[in-house]
Order: structure tokens, then C-alpha cells, then sequence
């Protein structure tokens, strides 16, 4: 048990690293950076192309991360990639990276992922009817 825990411990570090150095490219402006860092952190962290993740559905890509709690920390991921499509003015892809995001932390809770007060916001903010019908029925789980 101890182990899972330092495990989880040193993925929620690597996964707050990783959003703040976002934060301070969003900041500085530099939106291709920001990108290029969350591709990297979901490379780093759950193993996964950050494009590939967007091409396939909610639960195929939790069946290819595995552990629910990298799938949770995917999901931040791709929230953090939701904001800086807001910055750059780009709603459909804030939507998309945003419903993807709502969709795969659907996917880590019904796998027995722990989630925190902003997944939890971020599921609640999401309308149903933007939602997959899967992810509708976990939610309303």
C-alpha cells in the first residue's frame, strides 16, 4: 500500500510541475510552448501522443492508460490544453479539449480514481447534452 501511495504521491507532483509550467507560458503568451509541454507532460505521465488522445473516444483511451489515476491526470491535461485554447480565442477547441477532459475524469472515477474539487467543478459545469451518452450515464451514476 505505502507503495501505491509514494507512486500516486510522485504523479500528482510531476502532474502540478507540469501545469505550472503551463501556467507560466500561458502567462508569458507563449501558446505553442504551452502546448508543447502539456504533450510532453502526457507523454511523461500517462504514456500517451497528446494527439492520438484526441482522436479516440473517452473509454478506448482509458483502456490504453490503465491506471485510473494517470487517467485522472490525462484529463487535467487536457484541461489545461482546453484553457489555452480559450486564451488563443478558439471556442470550439476549449469545448473539445474541455468535453474530452470532463469525459476521460468520467472514465478515472468510474475506474476508482479519487477526484479532486476541480474535476469534480469541471463535470458539474459540463451540459449533458455535450456529452457522449456513456459519459452521461456515468455521470448520472
Amino acid at each position: 500500500m505505502s507503495l501505491q501511495r509514494d507512486w500516486i504521491l510522485r504523479l500528482a507532483e510531476q502532474l502540478s510541475q507540469a501545469i505550472a509550467r503551463v501556467a507560466a507560458l500561458r502567462r508569458q503568451g507563449r501558446a505553442d510552448e504551452a502546448v508543447k509541454e502539456i504533450a510532453n507532460a502526457a507523454a511523461g505521465l500517462a504514456g500517451i501522443d497528446l494527439a492520438m488522445a484526441a482522436s479516440v473516444d473517452a473509454a478506448m483511451l482509458a483502456g490504453f492508460v490503465k491506471e485510473p489515476p494517470r487517467t485522472a491526470a490525462l484529463a487535467r491535461l487536457m484541461l489545461e490544453r482546453a484553457e489555452v485554447a480559450r486564451d488563443a480565442g478558439d471556442g470550439p477547441g476549449d469545448r473539445a479539449w474541455r468535453r474530452r477532459a470532463v469525459e476521460l475524469w468520467l472514465e478515472a472515477g468510474a475506474a476508482g480514481a479519487e477526484l479532486d474539487a476541480d474535476a469534480r467543478a469541471a463535470v458539474a459545469a459540463q451540459p449533458a447534452d455535450a456529452l457522449s451518452p456513456r459519459a452521461r450515464a456515468l455521470r448520472d451514476r
